[in-house]
């Protein structure tokens, strides 16, 4: 893959799989930073940093929604017939980090989305005994 945003790792992958085999993707994108209110020093409570990170859970979710929305739309016009990719957020959409499913087909129209910043794939790693 020639994109910068797609990762070299790809590229044994999809070496070995026919266009509309799915694999799974870690996907990083650019999501906007909460406005919340500056506490001086240290964040003081729990409660406070629990606040502040739910907020901007709260200010990434449309982007995110997007983000897959038109991953999904432009991804229609290359799948095989019948063929749906999954998409889902990782944890509870605190960090700007999502799972997608992809093909050698669509994965340079998830590069192509402005907020995605990075696309990995997401492979099992096996530790040798």
């Amino acid at each position: 893959m020639s994109n910068p945003k797609i990762s070299p790792a790809f590229d044994p992958l999809l070496a070995e799989t026919g266009p509309n085999d799915k694999h799974d993707a870690i996907v990083v994108y650019r999501a906007p930073v909460a406005e919340t209110p500056r506490l001086r020093g240290r964040l003081r409570t729990l409660r406070q940093r629990l606040d502040r990170v739910k907020a901007r859970a709260a200010a990434q979710r449309p982007v995110q929604a997007k983000l897959f929305e038109d991953y999904q739309a432009a991804s229609s016009k290359r799948l095989a017939r019948n063929q749906e990719l999954a998409a889902a957020p990782i944890g509870s959409s605190t960090l700007p980090v999502a799972a997608l499913e992809v093909t050698r087909k669509t994965l340079p129209a998830l590069a192509k989305q402005p907020d995605v910043v990075a696309v990995l794939p997401n492979q099992k790693i096996h530790r040798e005994p």
